[in-house]
């Protein structure tokens, strides 16, 4: 494969990436609707969706394992294909979590919400725009970006400790509500984790562009 083929093919594994998370995306904004407005019809698109990330994962991997194979490439162009993998990964287990969401709210089914949704929506927001800002990142390689989503995986933790202490409350004080808040507890969860998996995408950047392993390390230190 010449060198502006193999270029090509990068570009092209950056791409399929780019439209697996713009699928991850709207898979989260649908199971948060689901959720809020109790829409059991969704869950269907989002089954479809989550099906539709998890082929993509896998030809992502498969046509990266074939660009290795083949091509034999330098340091820094087995970096992006490398990082390629893992983005591909963590956007796969992100689609599972909405798709968690979404058996959540089978299980709550048409029972009435205990209380307006506040923590939750808000998790959502801000996770979303994790996972927005780290596939920017991803595709300007800008370090700056990434390291604001590393940064905010924080405030994602101290938000579900806030809903987790809300709901254990209601657990204690009201027991016939303990079934739907325990649901709830477990939305809070898998919202954390996509967060998590966004801020991994973001020190996947950070290495793609310096060579940097940051996973684990002090933010502050790079």
């Amino acid at each position: 494969m010449a060198r502006d083929n193999f270029q090509q093919a990068i570009s092209e594994l950056q791409a399929k990436i780019l439209f697996m998370g713009g699928l991850v995306e709207s898979l989260i904004k649908k199971v948060m609707i689901c959720l809020e407005k109790q829409d059991l019809k969704l869950v269907e698109e989002i089954v479809s969706g989550e099906a539709e990330v998890d082929k993509l994962d896998s030809e992502i991997t498969e046509k990266a394992i074939k660009l290795i194979a083949l091509q034999q490439p330098m340091a820094s162009d087995l970096r992006g294909i490398i990082t390629s993998i893992r983005i591909s990964s963590d956007l796969e287990r992100m689609a599972d979590q909405a798709l968690n969401i979404a058996e959540v709210v089978i299980h709550i089914g048409n029972e009435p919400l205990m209380k307006p949704l506040e923590l939750i929506p808000l998790m959502a927001t801000k996770t979303q725009l994790m996972v927005k800002d780290s596939l920017d990142a991803f595709v300007n390689k800008n370090t700056i970006l990434a390291k604001s989503v590393i940064d905010r995986d924080d405030e994602i933790d101290h938000l579900f400790v806030s809903l987790w202490d809300e709901l254990i409350e209601i657990i204690e004080n009201k027991p016939h509500q303990a079934n739907q808040a325990i649901n709830l507890i477990f939305v809070g969860r898998y919202l954390e984790r996509i967060a998590d998996h966004a801020t991994n995408i973001s020190e996947e950047t950070i290495y793609l562009v310096k060579g940097t392993l940051v996973a684990h390390k002090d933010p502050a230190s790079f």
